[in-house]
């Protein structure tokens, strides 16, 4: 089956960003300090693999044959075999939710497009995954014409212009450098950058001091306590705006947001996970990942040129299908590979009837609402909340059933919006959560925060929609569409009946406490949810994590009686409070929580425990 060029209208838009196309060639590759952690490294895919991540562990805490305890770190020891055997089965079952006929899955159909060398700048362990050669190579078409290009990519995204006339390893910097800067060149290595209009390369921070430098510059402060600069803007300085921002520090003054000159003389938007402490947005010289040879037009040309696609029936062969090719997931394209096969499974004109938007946002980058709803549950509603709304005769799209895996935002926290108990209260004890500008996704072996809906929650439910009043009644003849859509008996006569015994006066209502009895006896309502709890958190994010290696982070949450209300410094336990407005947490390692240590938390558990054994023992 031929690849249709439509899709890349709905992931991109009018045309594919050269930057943003970049930053999202990559392929699915796990942390080398935890093996189920999938890494990423630029700005722009956390949709895809918080999401993917959270299908994952719902596969392996809680669908697996072995049970894991929830005060023990079993459940983090895992092969390569095991994890992408793991990931294999999170791709099939996020596309067979979105599935109309059939599941559709892209490949390449040229393997040397997988072979393209992407240098990224990375702390050392988190390497691109190592393929052996693709085990159905033989069956695919190899395509006349050029070879792909290869490829240079780094984290810095700043390619580095050797001096023609030095010898190999020589020194590159130039004497005149070293003249202006001594103090500074002798700590932090420097190179030639691109040409400028004029012809002239400045000079600028190579790769391999990228960290050192960081790391140097992270250990001094501003007067107002925040860092002198952010990770993911040291590849825009220059040598003369490094020095000044050394400078500055020393002289205790801030760096204003034009010390970060752009090649380009203009600001160039930058992927919303990567924002610079004082909340302004770093200016890029050039993509995240540069072309060695040839240009990046090109590099997108030949990749979607050389996209093949597959369709199956049922998933077990699609499954088996990744697992040969898995080459293609590992890649430097896995991710969007994946991407477009999400997208040829919904169906070109099922995914335009839904989307208002391009899937992934043709100016800052990263994957919109739609994205994240379509991986979820298999459908790209813009909204949040439960089912679609009617406003004036235009239909709002929601979310059309529970969740497996759930989502909170901190735009709840802030009120622009609420999420529904189809996505804040998932069958798992998993939520992708969302900040301003990142995904992560937080998660715990507690499977009582969660659970599927009885009958008793989505009779409730249901009676609220015909109740929009909340009267706690409806109407006598709106009886027979609530057994409709409850998948009971409507027979005419049957409802007639129940219409006389929910509704003895004839009041014309029928209450809802009686329509519960009547339809759901002896069936318990929900279950309390424990008041403590072990939580987890994953952020795939290289730049985010200790040493730039990716883990889970685990910790304790207890939920008090008290809302906690906002905290100024900690923009997760913000996004979490929408669920659980009293939460504090203390994480291993750190105090999340300012004001509450792991002491504290302790003396605070035995405080609510106490408080349940007293009211139990008083009942």
């Amino acid at each position: 089956m031929a690849f249709d060029n439509s899709v890349c209208g709905l992931v991109w838009g009018n045309e594919v960003d050269e930057d943003i196309f970049l930053r999202w060639a990559q392929g699915f590759v796990f942390s080398s300090a935890e093996p189920l952690a999938l890494v990423q490294y630029s700005g722009g895919p956390c949709a895809i693999l918080a999401a993917v991540q959270g299908f994952m562990l719902q596969r392996h805490l809680f669908q697996s044959a072995e049970d894991f305890y929830v005060d023990s770190d079993h459940w983090r020891e895992c092969s390569e075999t095991k994890a992408y055997d793991l990931l294999v089965q999170a791709l099939v079952h996020i596309l067979a939710q979105a599935a109309s006929n059939g599941l559709s899955v892209a490949f390449l159909r040229d393997q040397k497009l997988n072979e393209l060398q992407l240098h990224r700048q990375k702390p050392k362990g988190e390497e691109p995954a190592s393929c052996e050669p693709h085990p159905m190579g033989e069956s695919h078409t190899q395509p006349t014409g050029p070879s792909p290009m290869d490829v240079d990519s780094t984290e810095t995204g700043t390619p580095v212009a050797p001096n023609p006339s030095s010898p190999a390893g020589a020194d590159n910097t130039g004497g005149h450098v070293t003249s202006q800067h001594p103090s500074l060149s002798s700590r932090v290595g420097i190179e030639a950058g691109p040409p400028n209009a004029a012809g002239e390369h400045n000079m600028v921070l190579s790769p391999t001091a990228m960290d050192d430098f960081f790391r140097m510059v992270s250990q001094s402060r501003y007067g107002d306590g925040t860092l002198g600069v952010a990770r993911e803007e040291l590849h825009t300085f220059t040598v003369d705006s490094v020095s000044s921002t050394l400078q500055s520090m020393a002289r205790g003054e801030k760096r204003d947001e034009g010390d970060t000159q752009g090649g380009s003389g203009h600001p160039v938007p930058l992927a919303p996970d990567l924002v610079s402490p004082e909340g302004k947005r770093a200016k890029l010289e050039t993509p995240l990942v540069t072309v060695k040879d040839g240009s990046v037009a090109g590099v997108i040309e030949q990749f979607h040129r050389h996209i093949g696609v597959a369709t199956f029936r049922t998933s077990s062969d699609a499954q088996r299908f990744l697992h040969e090719n898995i080459c293609d997931l590992k890649g430097p394209f896995g991710v969007l590979l994946f991407l477009y096969s999400l997208v040829l499974t919904k169906g070109i004109q099922n995914l335009r009837d839904e989307l208002e938007d391009p899937l992934i946002h043709g100016v800052h980058g990263y994957g919109s609402q739609n994205l994240v709803n379509l991986l979820l549950v298999g459908r790209a509603a813009t909204n949040v909340f439960d089912h679609d709304k009617d406003l004036e005769g235009i239909k709002l799209r929601g979310i059309p059933r529970q969740a497996s895996v759930g989502f909170l935002t901190l735009l709840e926290a802030f009120r622009y919006c609420e999420v529904g108990s189809f996505l804040k209260s998932p069958v798992y004890p998993i939520w992708v959560t969302g900040s301003e500008t990142h995904l992560t996704l937080t998660f715990s072996l507690e499977n009582h925060l969660a659970s599927p809906e009885n009958f008793a929650t989505i009779a409730t439910r249901e009676f609220g929609k015909l109740d929009q009043e909340g009267n706690g009644f409806v109407p006598s003849n709106a009886l027979r569409s609530l057994l409709t859509t409850l998948g009971l008996e409507t027979d005419p006569d049957y409802v007639s009946y129940m219409v006389a015994k929910l509704d003895p006066e004839s009041l014309g209502m029928i209450l809802l406490g009686n329509f519960l009895t009547e339809f759901c006896p002896n069936m318990p309502g929900e279950a309390t949810p424990p008041l403590a709890f072990p939580i987890c958190h994953y952020n795939g994010l290289v730049q985010s994590n200790k040493d730039g290696k990716v883990v889970f982070a685990r910790g304790s949450a207890v939920v008090l009686p008290e809302t906690t209300g906002l905290s100024a410094a900690d923009t997760l336990l913000n996004c979490l409070h929408s669920k659980w407005p009293g939460l504090v947490v203390s994480w291993e390692g750190e105090v999340l929580t300012p004001y509450v240590t792991m002491g504290d938390l302790n003396r605070i558990t035995v405080r609510i425990l106490l408080c349940v054994c007293h009211m139990q023992s008083s009942m």
